[in-house]
């Protein structure tokens, strides 16, 4: 993966500092996009067109400068994009260089990043920031559904979500798209991200110096700015317009993601509307409570020895696990030689798999991802898609995930996936199911929509007295009709089983463990 760095700048005296910096920012950055205001310089236009690696745009309009930047960074080679404002970004790399370096790493594991900054670093801020970016990030952060800062000036994205971002987009307001690039993308189906961090302090405390202000400086001059009633005439502007354009982001219309039929109504979130409840259902906690005693270690190895042994895995080769969940499988294949990369939505299950890949000192990888969003290219050998984590969407969605799959292997490359065994577990169905575990209870109501294919189940837990629903639904599909699916995706069927005891799908097979194959050529 590659990184590019989109800014916007308005120079007051920073060049020689960048002019410093910029050896290590071409090592970390593929491309550097910068767009300036229009009463720029002309030498200093000039100059930085000279520098290798930069592209530089002069906006007639300095209101669209971040936009701008955006736009031009889309012309560099590279997976994601990392925005910033140029001054915020000096005084990062000068002071909390190590850390900037995490970050960067950090943005190419998520379609958004929100960069936000810690208790300490805020608190180096104006009191006239400090108030009034309570307000707006607390409107946003309510219009987003989860907290965020989104005034500290920076932001990550997937070379898709800023495609998405350049093309719905409304420019005009520069410090109104802190509330409308993540609002956008929450809206479209992308998955937002944030994390703190003490690089980002206040920055204006540098202008016009050699270096970095230090702490003391910071301190003085926010003290000077704090006792000018204008600047607080103007925060209070910049606040409102960030709050403005958050709930002008909130109703406007957007086009679905190309290709990501519906990803814009919420499927995920909205139980209501689809019986789905995504978040309630995968909560780490109740999930694992009531799921960890069956799944045991040597559940798990009993699984893997049939993968291993299906999958003719003797030698070290490459495998995407997607719908990981807290690594069972990922960490337990990594650990026998193969370079694993594990994907799932929920990240409390991926901090999992990450604390555990650490524990047992293996590299294996783990990126949060929507499936039916990731863009692998012929990067693995075998792909993953296990317990029963196929058929959470509309049929052109599941679709769409095959076809995912199906762009992900390499030639010849085989794909794995478990699920129900349609008729057979239909025919065990029961109207109720509980799960006890002390005082505590699971229970599932199940019912089946012959008309839409899916089996919903109205789930309650009942934990410490308290009573949580947890609605979802799974689209149970006939072996033909996985095998049509299959096929349409560009792949065969290359075995079908009825377990992870490589018994053959039968008649009384509860479930289907299904092998297909990509074409040893296209």
């Amino acid at each position: 993966m590659t990184i590019i760095l989109a800014t916007a700048w308005q120079p007051r005296g920073e060049l020689d500092r960048f002019l410093k910096l910029m050896p290590l920012l071409q090592q970390a950055y593929s491309g550097i996009s910068i767009s300036l205001p229009p009463e720029t310089d002309t030498e200093l236009v000039h100059h930085l067109q000279e520098l290798t690696q930069v592209e530089v745009v002069t906006t007639l309009d300095w209101s669209r400068g971040r936009s701008l930047a955006l736009e031009l960074a889309l012309e560099f080679s590279g997976t994601h994009i990392q925005y910033v404002d140029f001054d915020r970004l000096l005084r990062w790399v000068e002071t909390s260089q190590g850390e900037w370096e995490d970050i960067l790493g950090e943005i190419q594991e998520y379609d958004c990043l929100i960069i936000g900054r810690s208790a300490g670093s805020y608190q180096t801020h104006p009191q006239a920031l400090i108030q009034t970016e309570a307000i707006s990030n607390l409107v946003v952060s309510h219009l987003v559904g989860q907290p965020l800062d989104v005034s500290a000036g920076s932001k990550g994205f997937s070379r898709k979500a800023c495609e998405y971002l350049v093309a719905n987009c409304e420019p005009g307001h520069a410090l109104g798209t802190d509330a409308e690039w993540p609002l956008i993308l929450k809206r479209a189906g992308f998955l937002v991200n944030s994390v703190s961090v003490d690089g980002l302090d206040w920055e204006s405390a540098d202008r016009f110096r050699e270096e970095a202000a230090d702490h003391q400086s910071q301190k003085k001059e926010a003290e000077i700015y704090d006792a000018d009633p204008q600047n607080w005439s103007r925060r209070v502007a910049v606040a409102m317009e960030i709050v403005q354009v958050g709930f002008e982001t909130v109703n406007r219309k957007l086009p679905p993601l190309s290709g990501q039929k519906g990803l814009d109504l919420g499927i995920l979130n909205t139980p209501d509307q689809e019986g789905f409840d995504f978040e309630a259902v995968f909560d780490v906690q109740d999930y694992l409570y009531f799921y960890q005693e069956s799944l045991t270690l040597e559940r798990t190895q009993m699984e893997v020895d049939t993968l291993v042994c299906e999958l003719s895995l003797d030698e070290a080769c490459s495998i995407l696990d997607l719908a990981c969940g807290f690594g069972r499988h990922a960490n337990a294949l990594a650990s026998l030689g193969h370079a694993v990369t594990g994907v799932d939505l929920t990240p409390g299950f991926l901090e999992i798999a990450r604390r555990k890949a650490q524990e047992m000192n293996i590299p294996t990888k783990f990126l949060q991802a929507d499936m039916r969003q990731i863009d692998f290219n012929q990067e693995f050998d075998h792909v993953l898609l296990l317990f029963t984590s196929f058929g959470y969407f509309e049929d052109d969605d599941n679709q769409l995930v095959l076809e995912n799959v199906r762009q992900a292997l390499k030639p010849g490359g085989l794909f794995v996936f478990d699920t129900h065994n349609r008729d057979v577990f239909l025919k065990r169905l029961q109207p109720f199911m509980v799960t006890e575990k002390g005082e505590d209870l699971m229970i599932d109501r199940g019912s089946f929509d012959t008309r839409t294919g899916r089996w919903y189940n109205r789930r309650i837990v009942i934990r410490d007295g308290v009573r949580k629903d947890k609605p979802f639904f799974v689209r149970l599909y006939n072996p033909s009709e996985i095998e049509q699916m299959i096929n349409q995706a560009g792949m065969q069927v290359h075995k079908m089983l009825g377990g992870y005891d490589s018994q053959p799908l039968s008649n009384e097979s509860s479930r289907m463990v299904i092998i297909a194959k990509k074409p040893d050529a296209e």
